[in-house]
């Protein structure tokens, strides 16, 4: 987790107010940090699925390399680079046992958020 996280939001005049756009994604970092160590359900992505994922798409069996025993379907997941760097979080498209029998080119995990939806959406996050 980056130190960044975990900084404390001053409010002097060259740093942003507690209730700013930066002091707001201050607290989703930490929210969001926590849930990603706590998080009981995971997926491991590989490489040549990390940017897919990153683009906005769904995570593909052909893209995982390890994921979470008995994960039910439908549930929260965390989405992993086979590092360890958190990528973003999904839904299971289906149960572990049900996964493992999919073909390569079968759902694993819906996309709902990645670190890379900041920079596509970077010119209409912050207009009023």
């Amino acid at each position: 987790m980056s130190s960044a996280c975990k900084a404390p939001v001053a409010t002097t005049s060259a740093n942003p107010s507690p209730t700013s756009p930066q002091a707001s994604r201050a607290t989703t970092c930490s929210r969001w940090a926590s849930a990603w160590e706590n998080s009981q359900r995971r997926v491991w992505v590989k490489q040549n699925g990390e940017m897919p994922f990153l683009y906005g798409g769904n995570v593909l069996k052909a893209h995982v390399g390890r994921w979470s025993e008995d994960c039910p379907e439908h549930q929260g997941v965390v989405v992993l680079s086979m590092n360890d760097t958190p990528l973003g979080f999904g839904v299971s498209a289906r149960s572990t046992a049900d996964a493992r029998k999919l073909d390569p080119t079968g759902i694993v995990t819906f996309r709902q958020a990645d670190i890379g939806e900041y920079l596509r959406e970077e010119d209409t996050l912050f207009q009023t």
